[in-house]
């Protein structure tokens, strides 16, 4: 395995990737040493061989269609819903996609934040003093947004719920980790990407959090009814080749 980061990285061909079980197909042919294949022989396997492969699919029902054709042209996706969007299609690298994950949480907050303020009838000078210290280091950070500033202005924070500012805080961190250290982690342990998907749809969480608070017209335009249908399958044969 040593092989092919070693050649990516001297070629700088991208497109060399890892091999995975779970998304290739192989067959390993066991040989005699002169090359030849074994005779054969009860209990004993001459071959062994796997199919993997991933669909992902969205079915689009007649009621997103009504929805599409009822929101008035012309229409831009926001940007936290199309970062968001971008990170779920770049799964399964895992680093980039959280990168982006959290930029969407980013985005939301301090734009809903914004709103929320004048909402609150918050002094314009005083606001825009908190926000903007011409210096990235003293100005509120994502968790102080979320958490301070929402309650300062909504009398609510992501901190009264447990399991959303958990989240939060592990998306954060192994972005964190692997902006600064090359490598997706929590804890110590490597982020598989089963569980940056987990991360992401905690992000999507977040969001709706925020967004449940805004006032309708600075929601995006969404509906409950898509139906997300995908499936994982490793193929395997029922028996391996006599």
């Amino acid at each position: 395995m040593r092989s092919l980061p070693v050649s990516a990285t001297i070629s700088r061909g991208f497109q060399i990737q890892p091999l995975s079980r779970e998304r290739s197909l192989w067959r390993i042919d066991y040989l005699n040493d002169d090359g030849s294949p074994p005779e054969p022989k009860p209990g004993q396997h001459r071959s062994r061989n796997s199919a993997g492969f991933h669909i992902s699919d969205v079915v689009v029902l007649a009621e997103i269609w009504e929805a599409v054709f009822a929101i008035p042209a012309p229409f831009e996706p926001p940007p936290p819903d199309t970062l968001l969007l971008d990170s779920f299609a770049l799964l399964p690298q895992v680093g980039p996609a959280l990168v982006l994950a959290a930029a969407a949480v980013e985005v939301r907050i301090e734009s809903a934040l914004d709103v929320l303020a004048g909402e609150a009838s918050i002094n314009g000078e005083l606001w825009a003093w908190i926000n903007d210290r011409r210096d990235y280091r003293k100005e509120p950070s994502v968790a102080e947004q979320l958490g301070v500033l929402m309650r300062a202005v909504t009398g609510e924070s992501l901190k009264d719920d447990n399991r959303l500012w958990a989240l939060a805080k592990n998306l954060r961190d192994a972005r964190n980790s692997f902006v600064h250290q090359g490598r997706a982690e929590l804890a110590g342990i490597s982020v598989t990407p089963q569980r940056a998907y987990e991360l992401i749809h905690g992000a999507q969480e977040v969001i709706d959090w925020i967004e449940a608070r805004l006032p309708e017209a600075h929601r995006r335009p969404r509906r409950d009814v898509v139906v997300d249908a995908g499936f994982f399958r490793l193929i395997t044969p029922a028996a391996p080749e006599p």
